[in-house]
């Protein structure tokens, strides 16, 4: 449990998995009507959130090491607008279809 309570993320993909496992097909609009559910859309926002933050902390990693001088200054503002941008991104998408705007 300890494992699990360290990383949620794998609890959100283990759920990702056996939902999607269990609708009776994977066409637009069941996977649609899946998330139009409270439960799948929180979290499929947390999954995004997790995800894009986990993938900024480890590129933030890689730029640290490996990037010097001024390019490092560019290359992180860079980092934060990408993974802030596809997460956002992200969660419009699970927020319009939750919402039946699809």
């Amino acid at each position: 449990w300890r494992f699990i309570a360290a990383h949620p993320a794998l609890l959100l993909v283990a759920f990702l998995a056996v939902s999607l496992l269990m609708l009776p097909n994977l066409d637009h609009a069941a996977v649609a009507g899946w998330i139009a559910r409270p439960i799948p859309a929180v979290a499929l926002a947390l999954l995004i959130v997790s995800t894009f933050w986990h993938a900024r902390l480890g590129l933030q990693v890689f730029i640290e090491d490996y990037v010097h001088g001024a390019n490092r200054l560019a290359a992180m503002i860079a980092l934060n607008l990408i993974t802030f941008a596809g997460a956002a991104f992200g969660l419009f998408c699970i927020v319009r279809l939750a919402l039946g705007g699809a």
